[in-house]
Order: C-alpha cells, then sequence, then structure tokens
C-alpha cells in the first residue's frame, strides 16, 4: 500500500468529479486538512472511512489500497469523465440560472410594489383635491357647482375667454377615484361672465356636450344672444374687435377704424386669393389672429389671420366656426391687403407682438 499512489489516485477521481477538497471532505465529515494530507501522501484515510471513500469515488476498496485502477475501470472512468463535466456544469448553470430568476423576480416585484404605491398616493391626491361642491353628470349632461345647475351651452363657434380657476378636481356621478386616475376634470370661470354664470369644463373626456356651461336660469339669454350675434353691429362698440395673440385678448380700437375691417373681411368677396402662396409659407411669428368680441368679451368668435411676407401684408380668412383642431389657416391662400392700410397694420402688429 503505497500513500503517494493512494493520494494521487483519489486527487485525480475529485477533480474528474469536479468536487474541490472541501465538497469531499463535507461528504466524508472529516476537514479539508485531512483530504489534502491525504491527496500528497502525508497521510491515509482511516479504515472505517474506506467504505464511504471508494463508494464516493466509484472504485472498489481494493483499488482505493493499490492506489490504481484496474484495466477495465479505467475504460470506465475515461468514458465517463465527459459525462460527469458536462452533468457538473449543467448542474452550475442551473444554479446561476435560478439566482438570475431569483433578482428578476425581485427586481419586477419591487418595480410593481412601486407602480402600486403610485396608483395608491395618486389616488390619495386626488381625494383630497375631489371638490364636493361640484358634481357632474355621468353623461356630462349638466354640472352641479355651489347649489347652481349648469346646462351644456350651444356656442355655434364662439369662444370665451377662461379667467381663474374655479375647480382642480371635480365629482363625475358613478366614477370611482381610480377612474380620475384616467379622466380629470376641472372647472374655471369665464372673463364677463358675472356671477359666474358661463363656466369652462377641462376635461379628459372624450365626448362631453359642450366645453361651456351656463346656469340653467341664463341659458336662453346666453344661446339667443349668440344667435342673433350681428358682426356688423360689432363695429359701433366700445371694443369693436380684439386681437387674440398669446392668448390675450388686446383692446386696439384706438388704432383701428371701422372701415378698415370692413374693408379686409371683404376681401374674400371680391378680390382674387395669392394662390401662388400659402400661409404656411409666409412669416408666422409675424401675424395676428383677428376675432369679433362683444362688448364685455365674453363672448367671440375668429375671423382669420393678418400675415406679412416680404414687405406685404395679407388676409387669411377663417374657413372653419371657431380656432379649433379643424381650423389651420395656414393651408389656405391668403389676399393681398392694400397698401393704404399698412400704417395701421404696423401699428397693431407693434401693439401686440414682443418687441
Amino acid at each position: 500500500m503505497d500513500p503517494n499512489k493512494t493520494g494521487c489516485l483519489i486527487a485525480k477521481l475529485r477533480k474528474e468529479m469536479n468536487l474541490t477538497q472541501k465538497d469531499l471532505a463535507d461528504k466524508l465529515s472529516v476537514t479539508a486538512k485531512a483530504i489534502s494530507r491525504w491527496e500528497t501522501g502525508r497521510g491515509y484515510p482511516d479504515i472505517e472511512i474506506l467504505p464511504e471513500l471508494s463508494r464516493i469515488l466509484n472504485i472498489s476498496i481494493n483499488e482505493l489500497l493499490n492506489g490504481e485502477l484496474s484495466p477495465k475501470e479505467i475504460d470506465k472512468h475515461t468514458e465517463e469523465a465527459p459525462i460527469l463535466y458536462i452533468c457538473n456544469n449543467a448542474a452550475k448553470k442551473q444554479k446561476k440560472s435560478r439566482t438570475k430568476i431569483i433578482w428578476l423576480s425581485v427586481i419586477l416585484g419591487l418595480t410593481i410594489l412601486s407602480f402600486v404605491l403610485y396608483i395608491i398616493l395618486s389616488a390619495a391626491s386626488i381625494v383630497t383635491s375631489i371638490d364636493p361642491n361640484c358634481v357632474i353628470a355621468h353623461d356630462y349632461s349638466y354640472i352641479i357647482y355651489q347649489n347652481e345647475k349648469y346646462l351644456p351651452i350651444e356656442t355655434n363657434g364662439f369662444t370665451f375667454c377662461d379667467k381663474d380657476g374655479l375647480v382642480d378636481e371635480a365629482t363625475v356621478e358613478g366614477t370611482s377615484v381610480f377612474d380620475k386616475l384616467l379622466f380629470g376634470d376641472s372647472i374655471c370661470s369665464v372673463v364677463g361672465a358675472d356671477n359666474n354664470s358661463v363656466i369652462h369644463l377641462e376635461t379628459d373626456y372624450d365626448f362631453p356636450p359642450s366645453e361651456y356651461y351656463a346656469k340653467e336660469g341664463e341659458l336662453k339669454n346666453i344661446e339667443d344672444y349668440i344667435e342673433h350675434f350681428n358682426e356688423i353691429n360689432v363695429y359701433t362698440m366700445d371694443l369693436p374687435y380684439a386681437l387674440f395673440s398669446d392668448n390675450e385678448l388686446v383692446n386696439v380700437s384706438n388704432l383701428s377704424s371701422i372701415e378698415f375691417w370692413e374693408s379686409i373681411f371683404s376681401l374674400p368677396e371680391h378680390t382674387t386669393p395669392d394662390t401662388s402662396l400659402y400661409a404656411d409659407n409666409l412669416t408666422i411669428h409675424n401675424s395676428i389672429s383677428v376675432v369679433a368680441s362683444n362688448g364685455n368679451n365674453l363672448l367671440y368668435k375668429a375671423k382669420g389671420e393678418i400675415f406679412c411676407k416680404n414687405n406685404k401684408y395679407y388676409w387669411v380668412e377663417c374657413k372653419s366656426n371657431s380656432f379649433d383642431e379643424t381650423y389651420n389657416p395656414h393651408l389656405q391662400n391668403p389676399y393681398l391687403i392694400s397698401e393704404e392700410f399698412y400704417p395701421t397694420i404696423e401699428a397693431l402688429f407693434l401693439t401686440t407682438l414682443p418687441q
């Protein structure tokens, strides 16, 4: 019995099985130092350990004591060594895959938890911001605000100018807090509407009957006013026309005359448009949107835009009822304005545009 040969055989078979000295020691309930002493020939396994050691190394006790494999066993180990290596490698990869799956699960769990917390915090924020004094019907057919009932206005292309925010988040009948995460509803006051006789609904809902609502008792008067709005009579009011620039209504009555506006508005009737130009080829930053407004600017209606190109001024008529998503004057042919009105137009540009 040669301790060196036995030690070399133990080391060789252990490595073929892809085991460390500690792995083998754990299986035999001995220390790694004991395995090291055996493999270097400085020690020898106890007799009671030999049966278990030979079983783990898959050899006979005689082969273990002789320190060499029989010819049959040599062939067997030569054939099995690649298989053992592949199996051990597969086990390691499986362990790595399990670790990766665990980490991915942790990350996914944290992401879901963060999203849930965001939803909860957003819902809590909405709950605290909902105004109990403003309730909107589930079909948006009416609004109750400050115990007053508001009904949708048939605007016919007229627009109202927003003033101040009244309600950050309104209650909608039949909706939950989580519905409000998707659909927000706020209320603004309107310029010129005393005692909030008209309010503006800003909503994420796609199909409200109107953006503007009037108090139930004043709805007929407002809609009658819109229906019989006479633009010719507007010329003689204190604010005959307003220029809508940078979201501000500007009083320019002292800079223009009825004759000026009548001339511009009659251009589409007796002047041929310049088909060589589209308004989008003009200098867009030098343009003024023109609207007809009533005396207190409660409501107004889009008329068109004045543009500048190569020191000439052009008028583009509004082909739609209002400035909305369907109206794009920049895709229409402009009309050339008479030079006699250039001083007036230049004064308007100086008044309404940033210097």
